[in-house]
């Protein structure tokens, strides 16, 4: 059984977690206990390289799903899952959460995926920089849902 072992890096729309060793009951919660950490702002995803993951239980899968449902709750859609090895594709197959999850086959994949859900939905995107004066045709939603110029 191999450790279990991650990575957290941080992109322009997304955080990136690379996860290596056996995902299993014996190991699960500590994954558990930083993806609870790990709090996407409005215009991120979070991506899961499943790469070096090359073996992972019902256990690994569920958090997976639990994982999906907590960020899913907006309706964003906000977890990739990036190369998953042939069995845990089979697991996802077979179990059907593989319609639920989105599959990348590799990291540029996923990241291109991001970007387009970023282009597709401009106001999910990073706020500009404090001081930073916008033209007047930029426009954004205010709380009470009426669309007004920035000032």
């Amino acid at each position: 059984m191999g450790a279990l072992s991650m990575t957290r890096h941080q992109l322009p729309d997304a955080i990136l977690i690379e996860i290596s060793g056996e995902i299993d009951a014996t190991n699960h919660a500590a994954l558990e206990e930083r993806l609870a950490q790990t709090h996407p702002r409005p215009h991120e995803t979070l991506i899961l390289d499943l790469g070096a993951v090359p073996f992972m239980d019902s256990s690994g899968l569920r958090l997976l799903l639990r994982t999906q449902n907590r960020l899913d709750l907006d309706g964003k859609n906000r977890l990739r899952l990036v190369a998953p090895q042939t069995r845990l594709l089979r697991l996802m197959e077979v179990t059907g959460a593989g319609s639920v999850l989105n599959l990348h086959a590799d990291l540029d994949h996923a990241i291109a995926a991001v970007e387009r859900h970023a282009t597709a939905h401009p106001a999910l995107r990073r706020p500009s920089p404090i001081g930073l004066v916008l033209p007047p045709h930029v426009w954004t939603t205010d709380p009470g849902g009426k669309d007004e110029p920035i000032s």
